[in-house]
């Protein structure tokens, strides 16, 4: 509860001072942990926004560490093909440029193996090979897109 009302705090002084990178980081924090307390709608609008900033300012990190948590929001709102599609855009990006964290990749596999047993293996491959054919733009604009206030509704 601490980290959520500082950062909150944080966030109006980040918007007054306008600095972009300020603002991102207090909305993944804000993003992450409305995730953790199962508060969707909340963590869809953090989410959104800390990835518009991200793509905008051109923070590769964040994009992928932004899809990821979409990628999270889409298994815990019964989107499992969606998940994989955007678990694996997020790995077949961020690995060539060596930006999956230890941390990330360790939250991948623990998604992946629970996704695995949500959809049969077709549907997990074609998730998957879709999520891997994507380009950063693609990634960036259908993760919006699902998270947008009419597509991603817990």
């Amino acid at each position: 509860l601490v980290a959520k009302d500082y950062s909150r705090q944080a966030l109006v002084i980040e918007r007054e001072i306008g600095i972009l990178g300020g603002i991102m980081n207090c909305l993944i924090t804000l993003g992450t942990v409305a995730l953790e307390e199962n508060q969707l709608s909340e963590a869809r609008v953090h989410l959104r926004e800390m990835l518009q900033i991200a793509h905008k300012i051109g923070v590769l990190a964040t994009v992928i560490g932004a899809v990821e948590r979409i990628a999270n929001l889409a298994q815990l709102t019964n989107h499992p093909m969606i998940a994989v599609k955007f678990a694996s855009a997020g790995a077949a990006l961020g690995r060539p440029l060596d930006l999956l964290k230890p941390c990330t990749l360790k939250r991948l596999d623990v998604s992946t193996a629970t996704l695995r047993t949500a959809l049969n293996d077709t549907e997990y491959e074609s998730a998957q090979l879709q999520g891997e054919a994507l380009s950063w733009d693609a990634m960036v604009a259908e993760a919006l897109e699902f998270c947008s206030p009419t597509e991603c509704s817990p």
